[in-house]
């Protein structure tokens, strides 16, 4: 056959948020392309940032999480998706990947044109005596959450240990609390969120023990205390505490999972994940990679981070699927680090860098911090969001935002996100034309007010 006639081939390993966007992007710019995804696990392109809202029952069904069934993937988009087929090793010398049928322990080899790799991150593991013992649970994937949802309804516990004061830990502590379980949150440093300031923690602390979630900061966990084949105790500080449990979730983060890439010769870069430039390559040029294992450019500092999210891994498969496609074509920048959360009554979101972040990196950096009201102060339903800029003094650009209040928090840090991506100065913020209408917002958004007070305190 003249191999000029051929289809391409377009390989991908890891078929949740970048390997699918990949997989999608492709078949839409050249439906002639054969792509296939492998996938190790069951499930193919589902949102894993749902997972404490579906063991809530906020989302109940499972399926509600899916954004697309590998056989629908099969019928609608022509993606062959093959699930519990785990890649072991990448051949870039012969263009072929050496993967196992885990059903069948059949060792199979696929050839590609072009490969991506979205294997994505594990769990920070806690080596720990007790560690393997059936209650403690880690979240990642959607079978991760399919089990504690089981191991819940089964056993119904009522008093759940959260090892982390992160994003995860923190919604994992609101789904607990919602299921009726007693709840202590256990943090190794001294603020929960990481280094968010501390006008925002304390906020969101003071919001969790009003709704009677119990904090401890700065503990180390030591060991899982082992009483009739179950963890009952977390033991913390040299063991001279024990935490009462029923069900323990850890969620101390991720980190890139790059065994594959290292095993091919790709190049890792100094955050750990895999290198890739604007177009999604890798330092092999048919080779891309995308999601929770490769790094990315942060667009305030300049530097090279990992940032573990689903937006960001849509947006690199995106990219990979249309340079493959059309090489040159599509370039992805890079973040500037915007995150969200819900706990509870509260919102809860940040951009950019961190006063702590913006220091570090050698910047002039001071902040200023206000509170103002989510809609005009007679309004029904007005609360108040607290704002803190972080900005640099020689500059006067804006670093970095974080927002905390009842409503109104996740889309004005969306303003915030675009004003980073433009390199805006707080005179410039100050002078943008945002919406107002007494059921949205006052006269004086919130984000104006920060804006003018960013102002005079950096002329003091």
């Amino acid at each position: 056959m003249n191999t000029k006639t051929q289809k391409r081939q377009f390989v991908v390993i890891g078929g949740v948020a970048a390997g699918m966007s990949a997989a999608s992007a492709i078949k839409r710019s050249d439906p002639s392309i054969e792509v296939v995804v492998l996938e190790k696990g069951e499930f193919v392109a589902y949102n894993a940032c749902s997972l404490p809202y579906y063991i809530s029952n906020v989302m109940p069904d499972h399926r509600q999480l899916l954004d697309l069934t590998y056989e629908q993937a099969r019928q609608e988009y022509q993606i062959e998706v093959l699930t519990r087929h785990e890649a072991m090793a990448i051949v870039p010398a012969k263009n072929v990947v050496i993967v196992l049928d885990r059903e069948t322990g059949e060792e199979k080899t696929f050839a590609y044109d072009g490969l991506m790799i979205a294997t994505g991150g594990v769990p920070i593991a806690l080596p720990v005596p007790g560690i393997n013992l059936p209650n403690i649970f880690q979240l990642r994937t959607l079978a991760n959450g399919l089990e504690v949802k089981q191991y819940i309804t089964e056993h119904i516990p009522e008093k759940a240990t959260i090892i982390g004061g992160g994003y995860i830990g923190l919604e994992m502590a609101e789904a607990c609390r919602t299921l009726g379980m007693d709840v202590t949150i256990l943090e190794k440093f001294g603020s929960l969120l990481g280094t968010m300031g501390n006008d925002v923690t304390q906020l969101v602390e003071d919001h969790l023990r009003e709704q009677r979630v119990r904090i401890m900061k700065s503990v180390a966990v030591n060991a899982f205390e082992e009483v009739e084949g179950k963890c009952a105790y977390v033991l913390v500080d040299g063991e001279k505490q024990r935490i009462e449990t029923d069900i323990v979730i850890i969620a101390i983060g991720v980190r890139p999972e790059v065994a594959l890439a290292r095993g091919a010769g790709i190049e890792i870069g100094d955050t750990g994940a895999i290198a890739v430039n604007a177009q999604a390559q890798t330092s092999i040029d048919n080779i891309y990679a995308g999601g929770d294992c490769t790094e990315v450019t942060h667009l305030v500092s300049g530097e090279k981070v990992y940032v573990a999210s689903g937006t960001v891994a849509r947006k690199l498969g995106r990219t990979a699927g249309k340079n493959f496609v059309v090489p040159g074509s599509y370039t992805f920048k890079g973040v500037v680090g915007t995150m969200a959360t819900k706990v509870f009554e509260l919102e809860i979101a940040r951009t950019g860098l961190t006063l702590m972040e913006a220091k570090r990196l050698g910047f002039d950096a001071i902040t200023s911090t206000i509170t103002a009201d989510s809609r005009v102060r007679t309004y029904p339903g007005n609360q108040q969001i607290m704002v803190s800029f972080i900005m640099d003094r020689k500059s006067k650009r804006l670093l970095g935002a974080e927002m905390t209040g009842k409503e109104g928090v996740v889309k004005r840090i969306d303003v915030l996100a675009a004003a980073l991506h433009h390199q805006m100065t707080v005179q410039a913020i100050s002078q943008l034309d945002l919406s107002y209408a007494p059921p949205f917002s006052a006269p004086w958004d919130p984000i104006l007010i920060a804006a003018n007070a960013s102002i005079k305190r950096l002329s003091q």
